[in-house]
């Protein structure tokens, strides 16, 4: 494990349903893999739908915490899955959106991955 992102706290932010895979837990492993704390928090605390181009079924993933227990000051970065679902989902959920507001307020590094923005 190499240590150049030691002590940086990261938030993934899903919701459950329509992530991309691959832009989910490719991040997620390479950060932890260079020393970053990693937190997936998705809409609710139950098993996380991902897909492969949005439309093949591929695993589930378990988030480490809802969005609404998120303390949006302990954390760094966030990073934002695609996933068009995903995004549409994030779009409308206020927690997330508010997430989101309060991150940028903070100056924090924001990080959206394709249909993510």
């Amino acid at each position: 494990m190499s240590a150049e992102l030691e002590g940086v706290r990261v938030l993934i932010a899903t919701s459950n349903t329509g992530v991309e895979r691959d832009e989910l837990a490719v991040p997620r492993d390479q950060l932890r893999a260079r020393g970053a704390h990693v937190t997936h928090a998705a809409s609710e605390a139950i098993d996380v739908h991902t897909y492969r181009h949005d439309l093949i079924p591929s695993e589930t993933v378990r988030p480490d915490v809802a969005l609404g227990d998120v303390d949006p000051g302990a954390f760094d970065v966030l990073v934002i899955p695609g996933g068009t679902v995903n995004a549409d989902k994030l779009r409308i959920d206020v927690t997330a959106r508010e997430l989101v507001r309060s991150m940028v307020a903070a100056g924090r590094v924001i990080a959206a991955i394709c249909h993510g923005p």
